[in-house]
């Protein structure tokens, strides 16, 4: 099939959709299936046209043009989708929603251009999102032909705000290729905490900070590695300086994602204290497929990916002495830590394996068609 693609953000921008949508992707291609990508400007400087593993990707200044206002900016964009479609003629739209525009103002607006099924794959809660009828995501969503949601949480709150479409969604939970890297034991002797995602307030990386500096001194070999870069980041340096912990807390930045299971490996245990309503998760479905056992918050979609004393530790939201006390349980027991996080590679492999979450989507695009 020719499937045409709407992406938030590609490759090599990456996050948790761009990294889903990319690896599926691959794998369908290898399938037989055809693809272009449609995505909007991101963080990096990229060309406006590449392409990606021989799929053409297309890029376009989306939220500057819609956020500015700027209607012949607005036009053109128009013009130059509705030419894609027009010349590629996709017998399948495949649109992953993050949240309610740029992406879908713009397949509202060309849906007459060649038109094909819509898929829409949701990644994000939208229960805080308008979807009434006469807005544009309301109308996203209705026109589509079939609706995937990437965790029960994500199609539990969508379903709250439109639940007339019921009849045409389903739940696809997210997965990732199993990397080839063999997880190594946890190291005990010199324990390393990791929290990896953007250092932004709703990511909750300074209740980390904070249970680490309850546990610095029972633990002097206790170090914490912060991946990530976001607007918090001065103000957590400041309070690391300001603690005296510079040399144990490493801000490490930025990790490139086929670096991501070296970083896990080189982890006793990973952190995740967000606030918000996390959809899935996808660090601890990454730190799962690398026996990590997670500490983290008892929000959103968390609990599907980790069961609480079996596989990692869920504590209560917006407490650091909470987190601290989830630490401490871990590293007091190595043996049982040790089974947790081989439990959460088992759990991984079963319930979010690649292959299937391939199938069910080839198989989806083939109903659709």
């Amino acid at each position: 099939m020719k499937v045409l693609i709407y992406a938030p953000l590609f490759w090599p921008d990456t996050g948790g959709i761009e990294i889903i949508s990319a690896q599926l992707m691959a794998a369908l291609s290898t399938r037989g299936h055809e693809f272009v990508i449609v995505t909007a400007h991101g963080r990096l400087a990229l060309p406006e046209q590449m392409d990606y593993q021989a799929m053409p990707v297309y890029r376009f200044p989306m939220i500057e043009a819609l956020s500015s206002k700027n209607l012949r900016q607005i036009l053109a964009i128009q013009r130059e989708i509705a030419a894609i479609k027009q010349a590629f003629q996709p017998d399948l739209i495949h649109l992953h929603l993050g949240g309610p525009t740029p992406l879908a103002y713009f397949q509202l607006q060309t849906a007459q251009i060649a038109p094909a099924p819509l898929l829409v794959t949701v990644h994000n809660c939208f229960t805080n999102f308008d979807a009434r009828t006469d807005t544009i995501l309301g109308q996203c969503l209705r026109s589509a032909t079939w609706i995937t949601a990437g965790s029960e949480t994500m199609c539990t709150d969508l379903l709250r705000v439109v639940s007339e479409l019921a009849s045409r969604t389903s739940t696809l939970r997210c997965a990732l290729p199993l990397p080839a890297m063999m997880p190594t034991p946890l190291d005990f002797a010199a324990p390393r905490l990791l929290f990896l995602g953007r250092l932004v307030p709703e990511k909750g990386v300074d209740l980390a900070l904070a249970a680490f500096q309850q546990l610095a001194d029972t633990y002097p070999r206790l170090i914490f590695w912060i991946a990530g870069e976001g607007p918090v980041r001065p103000a957590l340096e400041t309070q690391v300086q300001q603690w005296g912990l510079a040399n144990r807390v490493c801000f490490i930045g930025h990790q490139p994602w086929p670096q991501i299971s070296a970083l896990f490996n080189a982890a006793t245990l990973v952190l995740m204290p967000s606030r918000w309503h996390e959809p899935f998760g996808l660090v601890a479905l990454e730190a799962a497929q690398m026996a990590r056992p997670v500490v983290a918050t008892q929000v959103g979609g968390l609990p599907e990916i980790i069961i609480h004393q079996q596989t990692g530790l869920l504590v209560a939201p917006e407490s650091p002495t909470a987190l601290a006390a989830g630490i401490v349980e871990l590293l007091t027991h190595p043996a049982q830590t040790q089974q947790m996080g081989q439990a959460a590679r088992h759990h991984a492999l079963t319930h979010f394996a690649w292959e299937n979450y391939v199938d069910a989507y080839d198989q989806l695009y083939t109903r659709l068609n």
